[in-house]
């Protein structure tokens, strides 16, 4: 008798991809590291203001630290921020030069430049355009971790609910 080979089919993880979470979630990475870019690192700083009114409270005995937690935070985003703006330096030299040009002049440019626009500008129809932008999105989505995910549904027979 001849064996019997099993067979197991491949899937994929793009399969369960919530696209509009997905999307949104890159395009919120891209405008954040836009605007990094463009006025740099608004620091916080210490204000003092004077009230005139008395504030009634109890003791606590905690020290507040004001100025300490507004440097901590200060440094900490500016290094996030600029581990941003590096990752995605490194995502967008992976892209084809068509993509790394839709994703430029769509969303790393100050003025706001709608779809249409761009597209003209590189002689691409809309539906072209369409296709590379998303399968560009898709691609940074997945080289800076920003995919989601839609949560399995459980069938609420079997469990009894």
């Amino acid at each position: 008798m001849a064996k019997i080979k099993k067979t197991q089919q491949l899937t994929f993880p793009y399969a369960d991809l919530d696209s509009d979470q997905t999307r949104q979630r890159v395009e919120e990475f891209l405008e954040t590291v836009q605007v990094f870019r463009r006025f740099g690192f608004v620091r916080r700083e210490a204000t003092i203001t004077h009230n005139a009114s008395p504030q009634y409270h109890q003791r606590t005995n905690t020290i507040s630290r004001s100025a300490e937690d507004i440097a901590l935070w200060n440094v900490s985003k500016e290094d996030e921020l600029q581990r941003k703006s590096d990752l995605l330096d490194k995502a967008m030299s992976k892209l084809n030069r068509i993509e790394r040009e839709i994703v430029n002049q769509r969303y790393m440019t100050p003025d706001e430049v709608y779809d249409y626009n761009v597209a003209a500008d590189m002689c691409i129809g809309e539906k072209r355009y369409r296709e590379l932008r998303d399968r560009a999105l898709f691609l940074l989505a997945f080289a800076l971790r920003l995919e989601v995910y839609n949560e399995p549904e459980f069938d609420r027979r079997l469990t009894g609910m």
